[in-house]
């Protein structure tokens, strides 16, 4: 038996109901991705207030250690027995009160799945951490500007990022923390909302172009 229709009395008929549940697919369909771009972009907005977090850390650490930026490796499963120093998150544990606020809700993806990585695992389960540590920087000093030809601010000297392109496919282009010196080279995103960026005076943006 057919629901009843409040208005008249009468049964729906079979007409009625398909044409309600075809509007209703119709529907659905128009809202589905809405409903997609938004979560994505809720998990681009945490990823960002993640890396906010992680800036309030660093300038405890700063405050503490004479505005003197961390000792740590880079990226800690390339060549580790290379180098005795720290992982970044194991340096800011003690400021940064939870270690989640490493982990980027879109890093689910193993690292070899990128170009150039082989583990078998995300970036927060074999690093430590969704966010690169730029170890260009490690031991220096933050106040004032960096780089000898190119004088940058320290609002233009990146100090973390996400490994990779989490939120939105990209090419990559290179970012000259000092354009006399080739180790200050970073890979950027070519596109906004593909990385995340933290800036050495701790202000946090997904656009550098």
């Amino acid at each position: 038996m057919y629901p009843v229709n409040p208005n008249t009395g009468k049964f729906f008929t079979l007409v009625e109901l398909l044409t309600v549940i075809a509007i209703i697919a119709i529907l659905a369909g128009l809202l589905l991705p809405s409903l997609g771009g938004a979560r994505k972009r809720a998990k681009l907005t945490q990823c960002m207030n993640n890396l906010k977090q992680i800036g309030n850390a660093f300038m405890s650490y700063t405050t503490e250690y004479d505005d003197t930026m961390p000792v740590a490796i880079q990226k800690p499963t390339y060549n580790p027995s290379s180098s005795a120093d720290p992982r970044i998150v194991d340096v800011l544990a003690p400021y940064s009160g939870n270690n989640s606020v490493f982990h980027c809700p879109m890093d689910v993806r193993p690292e070899k799945d990128y170009a150039g990585n082989t583990e078998d695992k995300t970036f927060f389960e074999a690093e430590g951490s969704s966010y690169e540590y730029v170890g260009w920087i490690s031991g220096k000093k933050l106040k004032g500007s960096f780089g000898r030809n190119r004088r940058r601010s320290a609002a233009e000297i990146l100090v973390m990022f996400d490994y990779e392109c989490f939120h939105r496919t990209s090419g990559l282009l290179t970012y000259l923390q000092d354009e006399e010196d080739s180790e200050s080279e970073v890979e950027v995103s070519s596109k906004g909302g593909a990385k995340n960026y933290l800036f050495a005076d701790w202000h946090v943006t997904d656009k550098l172009f």
